[in-house]
């Protein structure tokens, strides 16, 4: 019996020495990658961008509806424009943009007869008068931007936009049926808020990025509106009709890893209804439409 222990104790203990001797086998090592976090890739999303040097063509119409009368001018003048997208969360974008136009040109309004008889009087020519016009404009547009699929965004929010038109050097026309002081200057001031919906194409990212693209669908609809005139100070014009539509585009391409220098481009319609107040004061119905080009410099720091 004790042969027997002893002979499996010594089994034991040779089984025990050799597996502490046995060399430990490796352990195979596999490279691993760390994908970004939601804050890291947050971060390279949204960029700012400056518009210094873009124009922008006005072509803008009143049709007078008391009398047979029509109003054209054509105006330009040089437009800034700045704003920025931020990246809220991986679907969800704000945008802040502002266009404001910086020392506008003169140019000259005509208004002419839509009929043979104004006022009463079989007209001879159809140029009832011209004057100088100045086009003054400033919107700031505040946008959600809510992924739909992939880059296609649907987009929703509030456009504040205020409108100056400044009229002066009036000049009758041969028939005299308009009596203004040549040295006479004439205001109308709009304050405008817009409720905006629209849908766009966006890549987002200006960071690491070789491009930018976007491309923005919009349509508006006045939701309060004042309208005054030095021509008549205490009346104000309240009424809401009319619409806006505009498409934009912009294009960039990486100077260095966090800028992008590229064009912007932008057509737009606004048209607004008549309003009356009293029974012989009236805002004319007006179309307003809109050209501006320009380029830009984007960054993300």
């Amino acid at each position: 019996m004790n042969k027997t222990l002893l002979a499996i104790a010594a089994a034991l203990l040779c089984a025990a020495t050799g597996a502490r001797a046995a060399p430990e086998m490796p352990v195979p090592t596999t490279a691993l990658t760390v994908a970004p976090t939601t804050t890291e890739a947050l971060g390279d999303k949204g960029f700012s961008y400056f518009i210094g040097l873009s124009q922008l063509h006005s072509h803008y119409r009143e049709d007078v509806h008391l009398m047979p009368i029509r109003s054209k001018v054509t105006a330009s003048s040089p437009l800034l424009v700045t704003g920025a997208l931020y990246a809220v969360t991986p679907d969800w974008l704000l945008s802040l943009d502002n266009e404001t136009t910086f020392a506008p040109r003169a140019a000259t309004e005509t208004w002419t007869a839509t009929g043979p008889v104004v006022a009463g009087v079989t007209v001879t020519s159809p140029t009832l008068q011209t004057d100088q016009f100045r086009l003054s404009e400033s919107r700031t547009r505040l946008l959600v931007h809510r992924r739909w699929q992939d880059q296609v965004f649907l987009l929703g929010g509030t456009e504040f936009h205020s409108q100056s038109f400044r009229r002066y050097a009036y000049q009758s026309g041969p028939d005299g049926l308009v009596s203004i002081a040549s040295g006479q200057t004439s205001e109308e001031t709009a304050a405008e808020v817009v409720l905006a919906l629209g849908a766009a194409i966006e890549s987002e990212s200006v960071r690491r990025q070789p491009q930018h693209y976007s491309l923005r669908a919009m349509v508006g609809v006045p939701v309060w509106r004042r309208v005054e005139s030095t021509s008549a100070p205490q009346t104000r014009f309240t009424g809401l009709g009319g619409y806006d539509l505009t498409l934009e585009a912009r294009y960039s391409r990486a100077v260095l890893d966090d800028v992008h220098l590229g064009g912007w481009v932008k057509l737009s319609r606004s048209e607004r209804a008549r309003d009356t107040a009293g029974a012989s004061l009236e805002l004319p119905r007006s179309r307003l439409d809109g050209l501006a080009v320009g380029l830009e410099l984007l960054w993300k720091l």
